[in-house]
C-alpha cells in the first residue's frame, strides 16, 4: 500500500470517529461521502481520492455496509456499544413494569407524594419539623404497605382530626405517623372507623326516652322564702 494511500486512510479515520455513526464514514448530516467530499475535507483531487480508495479497497482495508465505508475494528465497537445500550433500556423497561412502585427511586418519589399530601390536609409544614425524617420513613413503608392504604390513611386521619375539632398543634408530626409510632395503622381503610363528634362543654344530656318539649316561663317553681323565723310565706 502505497504512503499516499496509508495518508488517504489516517485522514478517514478521523473522520469516521466524528461520524454521526462511529466507524462508518459520513458526513455530519447523516448523507453518503463521496470523493469531493474528502477532496475538500483531506486535500488533494477527487481523481486522486478516487484512484486511492480503490488502491485501500483491493487490499482490504476498510469494508462496505450499505454502501458506506466503515473502519472494522471501530464499527464493531460501536455495534457492541448500541447492543448494549438496547439490552440496558429493554432490561429497565422490563423490571419497572414487574415492579415499578417497589424501586428505591419509585418510593422516594412517592414517599415525597405522601408527605406533601399530609401538609396540604393534616399540619402545615410550618407546624411541622420531621418532613425529612418522614420522607424516608414513608418510602421505608412503601416496601410492605401499599402507597394506596398509605394515601388513605392520610386523608382518613385529617377527616378524624377535622371531626374531633384538633387544631394543627395537636396534631401527629409526619415523622410521627409514618414513623416508629406507626400512627398510620390505625387509619388504614382496613381498620378506620369514623369517630364521632365530640360534644362541647357544658352540654345537658336530654334523659334516654323523655320528650321533646321547648321549656318556658312558669316551667320550674319559684323557691319558698324563709322568714327569719323559720316560716314559709
Amino acid at each position: 500500500m502505497s504512503f499516499a494511500a496509508d495518508g488517504l486512510w489516517t485522514g478517514m479515520i478521523c473522520l469516521m470517529a466524528r461520524s454521526p455513526r462511529k466507524g462508518m464514514l459520513l458526513r455530519p448530516n447523516g448523507s453518503a461521502v463521496d470523493a469531493d467530499y474528502l477532496a475538500k475535507q483531506l486535500g488533494g483531487t477527487p481523481a486522486e481520492i478516487e484512484g486511492l480508495l480503490k488502491e485501500l479497497e483491493d487490499e482490504s482495508v476498510f469494508s462496505r455496509i450499505e454502501g458506506h465505508i466503515i473502519c472494522r475494528r471501530m464499527w464493531r465497537k460501536t455495534e457492541l456499544s448500541e447492543t448494549r445500550a438496547s439490552a440496558g433500556r429493554k432490561g429497565g423497561l422490563a423490571k419497572g413494569k414487574q415492579n415499578p412502585s417497589n424501586g428505591r427511586i419509585g418510593r422516594e418519589r412517592k414517599g415525597k407524594e405522601l408527605i406533601k399530601l399530609y401538609g396540604e390536609i393534616v399540619k402545615p409544614p410550618a407546624h411541622d419539623t420531621s418532613r425529612s425524617q418522614a420522607k424516608k420513613n414513608a418510602a421505608d413503608l412503601l416496601k410492605t404497605v401499599t402507597h394506596a392504604d398509605l394515601e388513605q390513611a392520610v386523608k382518613n386521619y385529617a377527616e378524624s382530626c377535622d371531626i374531633l375539632d384538633k387544631g394543627p398543634r395537636y396534631r401527629k408530626n409526619a415523622g410521627n405517623f409514618f414513623g416508629k409510632e406507626a400512627v398510620y395503622e390505625g387509619f388504614v381503610p382496613s381498620v378506620y372507623e369514623r369517630p364521632k363528634p365530640s360534644k362541647p362543654c357544658g352540654s345537658i344530656r336530654k334523659k334516654e326516652g323523655a320528650p321533646d318539649r321547648d321549656i318556658h316561663e312558669g316551667d320550674y317553681k319559684q323557691p319558698k322564702k324563709v322568714d327569719w323565723d323559720g316560716e314559709d310565706k
